[in-house]
């Protein structure tokens, strides 16, 4: 394939997946400039790869391959220049939440579904990202991570076990708990 199809066919790809690629890579990251960068890179590297536009080629998975690499090694790199990635937080402006979820319960449980990714480590989180925000599956999952799909599999079990304990025990469920108990009191006052 010639340089020029190439570059058409990358920059078509560009085009389609630059948003879902800085989406995902905003979440994994939590931080929207390296994110970006990030996908500068990415497609940067593809335009230097050969067969973009040839049959059977899969260059979404390339690319979401390529971008997880290059988060892992960002991902590494702020943990060691700020040795508390925890403490990173993550700009909410970005997620676009459907009109009927804007009620303060459904936004305390997206803050706490967020800060739960934040604790999973980077392979963990990106398995989850990619199947439940990006909507792929296993076997795309694992040739984007480069693990066995039963891996896969056992990451995004042990990854959602993770961010249920972690939302389970959090201050939006204890102030739940307490506000049930406040609801009880009250009946057996009133009664």
């Amino acid at each position: 394939m010639d340089k020029q199809l190439n570059r058409r066919a990358v920059e078509e790809l560009f085009r389609s997946h630059k948003g879902q690629l800085t989406g995902y890579l905003h979440r994994l990251l939590q931080n929207r400039e390296e994110a970006l960068d990030i996908v500068q890179e990415t497609f940067v590297r593809a335009l230097g790869q050969s067969g973009f536009g040839d049959p059977g080629f899969q260059s979404r998975q390339w690319i979401f391959r390529v971008a997880t690499n290059l988060a892992f090694s960002a991902g590494r790199r702020i943990r060691r220049s700020l040795k508390a990635f925890a403490g990173l937080t993550l700009d909410e402006s970005n997620f676009q939440i459907p009109a009927a979820e804007h009620s303060v319960q459904k936004r305390d449980e997206m803050k706490a579904l967020l800060a739960g990714l934040g604790k999973l480590d980077y392979q963990t989180r990106s398995a989850i990202l990619l199947r439940y925000f990006e909507n792929m599956s296993c076997q795309e999952i694992g040739e984007i991570l480069s693990l066995p799909t039963g891996t896969v599999m056992t990451r995004l079990h042990r990854g959602r076990q993770a961010l249920r304990s972690f939302i389970e025990s959090g201050p939006l469920n204890r102030e739940l708990s307490a506000e049930a108990n406040w609801e009880e009191e009250d009946a057996v006052r009133s009664s």
